[in-house]
């Protein structure tokens, strides 16, 4: 029995620093997100890219905390979410195409969602990893149509070869077929823009 104690008294007193060091931990995590979260509240300017990448990985799974709070304010969230684009890491695109696949987002979470996730992507874009892009494309609010067109055109600038090809061609069919007129008309002038850039 004497034994039993003091092995339950050894584990307790093992267990007291692990638990007072995990709580400083949760402390600083919070912190990092408050920190992340003054960076994205600024009324007119948002971080730069260099601001994001120097949050790194713990600067990563705050951002992606922020974009996944449907209570976050709208700008820091939409900002959150086009941060974790940034990233062009797994963890990034996993999130970000859970976010493209949530069909209660709302329409400007989703466009932001579409456009940062082509970031993501970088030089990995593929048919397939566009394929909840594409779906986008026919979304029945404008917005996030809008999105998810230039989305395509980012990522149809990155190709080379019959994948740009393809995708050139279905971008010049959803536009084509856009309901709106005048989001056609800007679809049209900024797709072609981006065809034109070096």
């Amino acid at each position: 029995m004497f034994l039993g104690l003091g092995l339950l008294a050894a584990s307790a007193s093992l267990a007291a620093p692990a638990r007072a060091q995990s709580g400083p931990r949760a402390e600083a995590g919070g912190a990092l997100r408050e920190r992340v979260r003054a960076m994205l509240s600024g009324i007119e300017d948002a971080p730069s890219d260099e601001a994001i990448a120097a949050l790194g990985e713990p600067g990563l799974e705050a951002l992606i905390e922020l974009a996944g709070d449907r209570d976050e304010l709208g700008v820091v969230r939409l900002r959150a979410i086009t941060a974790v684009g940034l990233s062009q890491s797994p963890r990034a695109r996993a999130f970000l195409g859970a976010l493209l696949a949530d069909r209660e987002l709302d329409p400007l979470a989703l466009r932001a969602a579409a456009r940062a996730y082509v970031a993501a992507l970088g030089e990995e874009v593929t048919e397939r990893a566009l394929a909840s892009v594409l779906a986008l494309a026919s979304h029945p609010d404008p917005a996030v149509r809008e999105g998810a067109v230039l989305a395509l055109a980012t990522a149809r600038d990155r190709l080379r070869g019959p994948g740009r090809v393809a995708l050139e061609r279905r971008l010049e069919a959803l536009v084509a077929h856009e309901p709106d007129p005048a989001l056609a008309r800007a679809l049209r002038a900024r797709v072609g823009a981006s065809a034109r850039r070096p």
